[in-house]
């Protein structure tokens, strides 16, 4: 999740390998895609409990359930 940050800067200031650029890039966007995953499982789980706060065990268990 850091790469968005960190790799420019290592451009700029080190020597960075070809390879690394588009790894960063591959590992951003399968970051984004399993928060993006989770999110939408906790979301669809919570409309169904309204009016109900939930706790971080009930968020680790539905983004399990599936």
């Amino acid at each position: 999740l850091t790469s968005m940050a960190v790799m420019p800067l290592r451009l700029v200031l080190t020597s960075v390998a070809w390879w690394e650029v588009p790894l960063a890039l591959v590992l951003l966007a399968a970051a984004a895609w399993a928060c993006r995953l989770m999110a939408g499982r906790i979301f669809g789980v919570a409309m169904l409990m309204y009016g109900k706060e939930p706790s971080l065990r009930e968020m680790a268990r539905w983004i399990r359930a599936r």
